[in-house]
């Protein structure tokens, strides 16, 4: 993936964490290594006597080995949990391990193989071009990118060595590659703002920036680009043979302040100008640079070659991906009917590997089984509360929910699955099974449990009809109470300074609006105390500090709402006790759930192998035994 070429201009890094950097931002995804299997667990029930063949016996593992029990005997499997997996993630992940795949079998074909202590030693040296501990990396890289230091070994270092193995015996570094790496690093360079412009740079905006410096500086700073204006328009030093552009030429023919003619870029049109001209480092000699000249060029090769290389190779292999995308369960319940559905083909490489469910199945199992365990339990146990009542939810009950769902956002289904599950990570398919099938199951068996009073439809008519308080709003979090305590005194007593609290408090939704919060009224916020202490207030009055679940909150009244006199109650009774239902309803779900969960006791087995902190600890310790790392200090 190429950068824009504007942010191509940096300085002289090593080239791994080029590498590096451009794997983070997506050549992840042309390499998945498989990390190794789970630790055995007992077994959902006695196994059949030993089969001579591997694969049967690796099969029947699959397929019996139990993950999770619930209700004491029933039963999860690998199987189930990789089947739960294949019909999430199943056709998104594909890709990866037909890669993976991919990249097996041509490095098993020329006999390459990457071993634990080279994929140590290589994570090492990421280390040391980032300038992180290991500890840094994963808090902040690893994180952000929702990867463990596991995933990142095998599914990123342990192909990048193996490609890099690969293509390494191609590489060739003439003298000329050298003669231009070693001008492009230590020889001149020109220092240059740069404004960057759109499809057109009006004639009267290119002589204003041209002739006045004061007009380029306010246009680099007032320009589209807000990386470069946050700048100035101030840009790393372009060295030669660094871009190969028109824009480098360009920049080598400008003397200080002289600006360029505009400039056609990938990113449109644009104008630099010279701030001088750096001259070249003459303490360094061509000879005496030579090894590490030669060093860096085959780097850089290697990572232009890897992506080339695994195109070549993997338009070679002709992958066939037989795995669709599922709609509904019917669909996925139609692709596993058969006996040995483990075994079904979900792609094909080189016309005569396939890859099956199975293993599908077990890589995902290996990446996000642990997390997802959980979730398939939680259904697995409202399935059996399902059919021990008799409940059934049609396909045509799902859709039609969330076709209600989405409405009452204003978009459409395609828009819903598009910018909001894609944001979050999840399929329309696993929306449908995992949240909105379990919430009209539970709907379904809360149902005989809700009871609306007429107390309560009293209540929600107070809610809705009654006096209200318009205000605003300072939450100290729980560890503030002292600065409440402080603040309290010149907030009650000063409009200017309870506004100045109130658009600088912690919480940033609350102080975007000036802690402006809807009218409260009683039994509108579940809170007694703070409903009461709201209620009392005269207009500009400002409450004593309250306690509440989110933390220590100061109210300020800027107007009173008289009740609606012209409601009466019997109005609007039917819509208040839809509302009360629909409340209760949603309060009881969750509980009901508890107590069926209670009564299930589930028992999960599979966990992950290994927590972050231990994670970190083994590779401290496998980077001494390389020397990558200095032994630990003993303290006394």
């Amino acid at each position: 993936m190429r950068r824009p070429w504007h942010k191509r201009l940096g300085k002289s890094h090593r080239f791994g964490l080029v590498i590096l950097a451009l794997v983070l931002i997506g050549l992840t995804t042309y390499f998945c290594q498989s990390a190794p299997l789970m630790p055995r667990i007992r077994p959902a029930q006695k196994p059949a006597e030993k089969d001579t063949s591997a694969k049967q016996e690796t099969i029947d593992d699959y397929q019996r080995r139990a993950v999770a029990y619930i209700n004491e005997t029933e039963v999860i499997t690998r199987q189930d949990l990789g089947e739960y997996l294949i019909a999430r993630q199943g056709p998104e992940k594909l890709p990866l391990l037909i890669n993976k795949r991919i990249i097996d079998s041509v490095c098993q074909r020329h006999g390459i193989s990457v071993s634990s202590a080279e994929v140590e030693a290589a994570l090492a040296q990421d280390l040391r071009e980032l300038n992180m501990t290991l500890k840094q990396f994963v808090e902040t890289m690893l994180k952000q990118y929702r990867r463990t230091l596991e995933e990142w070994k095998e599914d990123v270092i342990r192909p990048r060595l193996a490609m890099t193995k690969l293509v390494k015996p191609d590489i060739r570094v003439s003298e000329s590659d050298i003669r231009k790496t070693f001008e492009s690093l230590f020889g001149e360079k020109v220092e240059c703002r740069m404004i960057l412009f759109g499809d057109h740079v009006p004639n009267d905006v290119y002589e204003k920036i041209r002739s006045s410096e004061e007009e380029f500086d306010r246009a680099a700073r007032e320009q589209k680009s807000a990386e470069l204006a946050k700048k100035a328009g101030k840009i790393p030093p372009i060295r030669r043979h660094a871009l190969g552009d028109e824009l480098e030429r360009e920049a080598f023919q400008l003397k200080p302040g002289q600006v360029s003619r505009v400039i056609q870029t990938p990113d449109g049109k644009a104008v630099l100008k010279c701030d001088r001209r750096i001259p070249a480092d003459t303490s360094k000699s061509l000879e005496a640079m030579r090894p590490k000249l030669i060093e860096r060029i085959i780097e850089q090769k290697i990572h232009e070659a890897i992506p080339k290389r695994f195109a070549e190779i993997k338009k070679q292999a002709r992958p066939r991906i037989l795995l669709k995308p599922y709609k509904n369960r019917a669909e996925w319940l139609a692709d596993i009917k058969d006996v040995d559905f483990a075994n079904k083909p979900v792609a094909v490489i080189f016309d005569n590997i396939v890859i099956t469910r199975r293993e599908l199945g077990e890589y995902l199992i290996q990446r996000y089984g642990a997390d997802k365990l959980p979730f398939l339990v939680n259904h697995r146990i409202i399935e059996h509360f399902c059919k021990k009542h008799n409940i059934r939810i049609t396909q045509d009950e799902i859709d039609d929910k969330l076709e209600s769902d989405v409405k009452e956002l204003s978009i459409t289904v395609a828009d819903f699955e598009k910018r909001l599950l894609k944001e979050t990570g999840k399929t329309l398919f696993e929306w449908k099974e995992d949240v909105i099938w379990p919430q009209l199951a539970l709907t379904r068996m809360c149902k005989g449990e809700i009871k609306v009073t007429e107390e309560d439809i009293k209540k929600a008519f107070e809610a809705h009809y009654g006096k209200k308080v318009k205000g605003r709003l300072i939450l100290f979090p729980h560890n503030e109470h002292h600065i409440a305590m402080k603040i309290w005194p010149k907030v009650r007593n000063s409009e200017e300074e309870f506004k100045a609290a109130a658009r600088s408090q912690a919480s940033p939704t609350l102080a975007a609006k000036g802690g402006d919060v809807r009218p409260i009224s009683r039994y509108s916020t579940g809170n007694d105390e703070l409903e009461r202490e709201v209620l009392s207030l005269k207009e500009g009055e400002v409450s004593a500090i309250i306690g509440t679940p989110e933390g220590k909150v100061i109210f300020k009244c800027d107007r009173i709402i008289p009740p609606a006199r012209n409601v009466k109650l019997e109005a609007v009774r039917e819509q208040l006790e839809k509302e009360v239902y629909q409340k209760k309803l949603q309060a009881q779900i969750p509980i009901h759930f508890q107590k069926l969960y209670a009564q299930a006791a589930p028992k999960l087995f599979l966990t992950n192998q290994i927590t972050q902190a231990q994670l970190m600890r083994e590779v401290e310790e496998d980077l001494r035994q390389t020397g990558a790392l200095a032994p630990p200090v003993k303290r006394k």
